[in-house]
This record gives structure tokens, sequence and C-alpha cells, in this order.
């Protein structure tokens, strides 16, 4: 038996599987979107879900939700760790002043 997972672990597999999105071929549209957005000092990057069903496809099992789905279902368990994950890639990439 798994001992019961607690709300920390899910959310950081959130964040994480966003992570490795962005690090991937597919992610690879919303890292430009994302540089294309610190180039032109805005405030908003649009992530393309289909990007990320996409990615979301190559993981999943038979018989289960892929990382997508379960997303799109109950986007408030999700969506705030991706932004987080964004976050962190902006400040990865740009001047240390760029988020304030």
């Amino acid at each position: 038996m798994n001992p019961p997972r607690d709300l920390a672990d899910d959310q950081l597999e959130h964040k994480n599987w966003f992570h490795s999105f962005l690090e991937s071929a597919a992610g690879r549209r919303t890292m430009d979107r994302i540089d294309s957005m610190i180039s032109a000092t805005g405030a908003r990057c649009i992530v393309n879900f289909s990007d990320v069903r996409e990615y979301s496809q190559d993981s999943v099992q038979e018989g289960e939700l892929n990382f997508a789905d379960r997303a799109q279902r109950k986007p408030n368990e999700y969506l705030p760790y991706w932004a987080l994950a964004i976050t962190e890639a902006v400040e990865r990439r740009a001047a240390a002043d760029y988020l304030k």
C-alpha cells in the first residue's frame, strides 16, 4: 500500500510537470512566447493548451486521464503552480528587475 500523498506533493508534481513541459519540444513555443514577452517588457504570456495536450499525450497510460485532461477538469488545482513555473522560467531568463 502506498502512503497517502499530501497536498504539497501534488503541488510540487504539478509545478515540476510544467517545468518539464517548458523544457520539451512541445514547450518550446511557450518559451519563445516568454522570450518575446520579456523583450517587449510585456506582462502576459499566452500558453497554447494544445501544446500542453500534445506533451501530455506522451505520458499517459491506458485507462488514465492524462495531465492535460486532469488540469482541464480541475484548473484551480493546476494553474497556480503552472503560473509559478512560468514565473520561475522568466526569472531565469530575464534581468533581475523585470518582475518588479
